[in-house]
């Protein structure tokens, strides 16, 4: 089962993620996210009494942990994203996203099974393949790995680790929530996130949310997240965190099959490798 709530849990971030770069192209993208994290915080309210548990501090301590750590990732990825080069940026932080747990759940007993590491080789390498930029180049194909927006500077690759630190240490904070809690830190995860967000939001642009002519994509988002949250809440519990994080990294799937299949976008030999090596790792690491 952990695997196919990972599954499900990148399907939720691959689908928001379609949602809100649509989104974006419109609005500004820090409105974007407060909207979605507000939405999101309160259908959390509702999946409390849909999935019950039993309330308590750890379950809302660690919920609302895993919520700073998140904004805190968030914002020196956007950091990142903004000086340096996108691909390297975004195949770094999702490899942290991946390993980092992973050795998390190995120093606290997980046992990796040969099909398991088998597996989680296959998964970092198409995170790699998904995210670095290709382009064509005097008719040629090739490999980019110096971007057009910036330079890998050491400002830059720290921006980027720290990124990565904080949204990987979210997802160990978010295994640490007492079984029994039901969905109950998701709430202090999700208020953290949102009032982070708006408080954002209101400073930079002057308004917390976009308009109200948006709210069919933000409903898209906001779905996409309760699924996303909830299946990563799931899958940290029920089975070996270096399964649940290694298939959660792999969202960019689904984004890209998305953008693919709605806006028409063609594929590169990148995505279509990357999605391919993705699939061959989820069958791994389910044998394992």
């Amino acid at each position: 089962m952990t695997v196919l709530y990972a599954f499900f849990s990148a399907l939720g971030f691959g689908v928001s993620d379609y949602f809100g770069g649509a989104l974006s192209r419109r609005e500004k993208s820090i409105n974007v996210t407060a909207t979605s994290q507000f939405w999101a915080f309160l259908s959390y309210i509702v999946l409390v009494f849909v999935f019950p548990g039993i309330p308590s501090f750890s379950a809302l301590g660690y919920g609302a942990l895993a919520g700073l750590c998140i904004v805190f990732g968030l914002y020196f990825f956007y950091m990142a994203l903004a000086d340096g080069v996108v691909g390297v940026v975004a195949s770094v932080t999702a490899l942290f996203s991946a390993l980092v747990p992973a050795f998390w759940g190995l120093l606290r007993g997980d046992l990796f099974t040969v099909p398991l590491i088998v597996g989680i080789v296959i998964a970092v390498s198409a995170v790699i393949v998904l995210t670095i930029p290709y382009h064509k180049h005097g008719g040629e194909e090739l490999l980019e790995l110096t971007g057009r927006v910036g330079d890998m500077t050491k400002r830059v690759w720290l921006h980027t680790v720290l990124a990565g630190a904080g949204l990987s240490t979210s997802m160990i904070l978010v295994s640490q929530t007492p079984r029994e809690s039901g969905c109950w830190p998701l709430l202090g995860l999700g208020a953290v996130a949102a009032l982070a967000a708006m408080v954002s939001a209101k400073i930079q642009t002057g308004n917390m949310f976009v308009q109200t002519a948006s709210i069919i994509p933000i409903v898209g988002m906001t779905i996409s997240l309760d699924v996303a949250y909830s299946m990563q809440l799931f899958a940290v519990r029920s089975g070996a965190l270096a399964v649940a994080s290694v298939v959660g990294a792999l969202y960019p799937v689904p984004t890209i099959l998305m953008a693919w299949g709605i806006d028409k976008e063609k594929l590169n030999r990148n995505q279509i490798a990357g999605a391919l090596l993705a699939l061959i790792a989820i069958a791994l690491i389910a044998l394992s």
